[in-house]
């Protein structure tokens, strides 16, 4: 596996192969704080964190998928593991990484949290986690599985994901958007999802092809 900086004019490339830094298995997810505290994850419960001058592997006994990961500070970062069709959800609050709910009891993904939010969680549903209690999002209209959830703000809020099933939350509820969800049998996949106060941008996979769709915020 591979990470790459950017330092403004250049990219650099950093391999996992060296005794004591072997990571051989993909990355699948990225998110820092600064530019010295930068966390990657991916397959067997890989972790690098790279704190300035160089990336270190972390062992916090996960042996897992881990495909998403989201944090609002050194001190408050979240991992959700896969194991067959179970999710765990871990939070690092800056010493290491434990444990915090065993079963999430839905297949999950995705996940992202505004900084004064609560944490959401995605995958075969949408759950939300204020720090002790679990709770399922139910929306009229989603049936299909989500991939990615980004926001603004804790009051522009998106889903993508299945049969390019896209939800967006305003601050106040939720709403199914369904104007790009195609039959099952159909090949198409939001993969991922960017927005500002007043855009967002989907992008995806449409039977062979590549699709992005752009749209205004009201």
């Amino acid at each position: 596996a591979t990470a790459a900086h950017w330092n403004s004019s250049s990219w650099t490339e950093y391999s996992f192969y060296p005794p004591g830094q072997d990571t051989v298995w993909a990355l699948r997810s990225i998110w820092g704080s600064a530019s010295d505290d930068v966390w990657a994850v991916g397959d067997k419960g890989t972790i690098i964190h790279w704190d300035g001058s160089e990336w270190n592997k972390i062992d916090a006994g996960i042996t897992t998928r881990i495909t998403s990961i989201w944090g609002n500070s050194k001190s408050e970062v979240y991992i959700v593991p896969i194991s067959g069709v179970q999710s765990s959800l871990f939070k690092y609050s800056g010493l290491s990484w434990e444990k915090i709910i065993n079963n999430l009891g839905i297949f999950s993904t995705t996940l992202w949290k505004a900084r004064s939010g609560k944490l959401l969680i995605g995958g075969t549903s949408l759950l939300e986690y204020d720090g002790s209690m679990l709770q399922e999002i139910y929306i009229p209209g989603r049936t299909r599985g989500i991939v990615k959830i980004r926001g603004s703000n804790i009051n522009n809020v998106f889903t993508v994901g299945d049969f390019g099933e896209i939800t967006h939350y305003n601050g106040l509820s939720w709403q199914d958007i369904d104007n790009f969800e195609v039959p099952d049998g159909r090949y198409r996949v939001l993969k991922s999802v960017w927005c500002t106060e007043n855009k967002v941008f989907i992008v995806g996979i449409d039977e062979n092809r590549a699709i992005v769709i752009t749209g205004i915020i009201n």
